[in-house]
């Protein structure tokens, strides 16, 4: 009922207050969706309370899209709130004008529309897929500068959920975030028991019953890890560097991996500190393992993770990829990946894994790479020749909505 559903701050000062507006969106959201799917009208006060969060985060507070926003020891962050702004835009349209509204706005919005619509119609056919494996930041919900707040939209969980209802047998969300801390389940508005989560890059599971799982790690492994996050924990808690875990991906403490952010998406912090950090955590990680062996850093410009490696076939050690969690997933919740057909969404080459182990025994599976540059388009194609390109996760979605009853 509505009265048990957080109400978001009237105003958006601090960080704090940023994700607890974003926190109570959630909640928001997932209630309307899930009175959606089940073939209700959406109480009004959700759209009401979302318009009251877009309200607070479209007050002045900086300069065009900036938002000024106070941390913890009192200084200030400018903070790009567009995307957040965006998304409840979207979902406004969506709840008060209706789905068709909605449609009409991304067609304006997305160029060749139409045209990547029937496109993708096409190269679905009507197939019903047995797994439907998916990424989510950049394949279904756009880059967010920050993990926290990067909620996902009522109609995007919608169109997602039509389709994962109606085309597929196991449908299951693959993501290097981990379940909590914030995680996917922080930050997802669809309702439990749709879809299964792979979490950590797949090396820890909600299945869709809602039963938790997780690759059994060495005893050692589990302790080196544990050191590692004690030091990271004591090196972001320096004043100097409390800034890091409130932009990007903040610190997250993954199964068998640990995610730092050393920057975001608007440049918040000055270059010279944020290369400072990455020399502080190569250190730390150098003096647990010295030889790194077991620990190996894999910078992406904003994130800084930091992997417990496994053996390879030859003996030797790897990253553990979402091919290993696919094959990982296939054992612990019996997908039957020999059974195909299956449908594979990306947005980088981190997900082509995902989409070979699927075809690994056999089995056709399709592949949806979403807003791809030229170089990583030119990748994929190479492992992966009929995949199909959208320009959006916008894109994607509204294929998904529009071909969710095709099957």
């Amino acid at each position: 009922m509505m009265h048990a559903l957080p109400h978001p701050p009237h105003d958006i000062d601090t960080l704090a207050q940023l994700r607890a507006a974003m926190e109570a969106s959630q909640a928001i959201r997932t209630a309307a969706v899930r009175e959606i799917l089940d073939g209700r009208t959406p109480d009004p006060a959700h759209a009401a309370l979302l318009e009251r969060t877009l309200a607070a985060l479209s007050r002045p507070g900086g300069r065009g899209s900036m938002k000024e926003l106070l941390l913890p020891d009192g200084r200030s962050i400018g903070v790009d709130l567009n995307r957040e702004r965006e998304e409840l835009e979207k979902d406004l349209i969506y709840l008060g004008a209706g789905e068709n509204a909605l449609l009409r706005h991304l067609a304006r919005e997305i160029d060749g529309f139409d045209d990547h619509l029937e496109t993708g119609r096409q190269f679905l056919g009507d197939r019903r897929f047995n797994c439907f494996f998916t990424d989510r930041d950049g394949t279904v919900q756009s880059y967010h500068g920050r993990y926290a707040t990067s909620v996902q939209s009522a109609y995007s969980a919608v169109f997602l959920c039509r389709f994962a209802m109606n085309r597929t047998t196991y449908p299951l969300m693959l993501t290097s975030a981990p379940l909590r801390g914030p995680g996917i389940l922080d930050v997802t508005a669809i309702p439990s028991g749709v879809f299964a989560y792979g979490a950590s890059k797949g090396r820890e599971y909600l299945d869709r019953a809602g039963n938790r799982g997780a690759l059994p790690i060495a005893p050692w492994k589990k302790e080196l890890l544990k050191a590692l996050n004690d030091r990271l924990l004591a090196l972001v808690h320096r004043p100097e560097n409390e800034v890091f875990t409130l932009i990007g991906s903040g610190l997250q403490f993954k199964f068998g991996q640990t995610t730092l952010a050393r920057q975001d998406m608007d440049g918040s912090v000055p270059e010279d500190r944020s290369l400072e950090l990455f020399a502080s955590v190569r250190d730390v990680a150098a003096a647990l393992d010295p030889a790194g062996e077991h620990l190996r850093i894999e910078d992406t410009g904003l994130d800084l993770e930091i992997i417990l490696t496994i053996e390879d076939d030859a003996g030797g050690v790897k990253d553990f990829d979402k091919g290993d969690a696919v094959a990982y997933l296939d054992r612990s919740l019996g997908l039957g990946i020999e059974n195909g057909p299956h449908l594979a969404c990306g947005d980088t080459p981190a997900d082509i894994p995902m989409a070979l182990a699927a075809s690994s025994r056999g089995a056709e599976t399709l592949a949806i790479f979403v807003g791809c540059g030229d170089s990583t388009t030119n990748l994929i194609r190479e492992k992966l020749p009929g995949a199909l390109f959208l320009p959006s996760p916008d894109m994607l979605m509204a294929l998904l909505g529009a071909t969710a009853h095709n099957g």
